[in-house]
C-alpha cells in the first residue's frame, strides 16, 4: 500500500523527503529530518519546511483515499501557520 501511495504522489525527491510512511485505516504518518537552518525562527523546525513536509503528507493522504489509483497531482495552494 505504502508503494502505492508514494508512486501515486506527484512529488518526487528532493521535495519527498518523507520517511517511514505508516497507514492505517485512519491516519497516515510519516517520520522526516529537518534540513533547513533555522534563521531567526525560534522552534525545531522552520515553518516553511514544516509546510512543505504536511502539504507532502497530505497528498499522501488523498492518495491513499483516491479509488483510482494513478499518479496524481495534489497542489497545496497556500498555508497558515498558527
Amino acid at each position: 500500500m505504502v508503494e502505492v501511495i508514494v508512486g501515486s504522489v506527484g512529488v518526487t525527491p528532493p521535495y519527498y523527503a518523507l520517511y517511514d510512511l505508516c497507514v492505517s485505516d485512519n491516519e497516515v504518518k510519516a517520520e522526516f529530518t529537518a534540513e533547513q537552518p533555522m534563521g531567526d525562527e525560534s522552534g525545531p523546525i522552520a515553518a516553511a519546511e514544516v509546510g512543505r513536509h504536511l502539504a507532502v503528507l497530505g497528498a499522501c493522504s488523498l492518495a491513499r483515499s483516491n479509488p483510482v489509483k494513478k499518479k496524481h497531482y495534489y497542489i497545496a495552494s497556500s498555508a497558515v501557520l498558527r
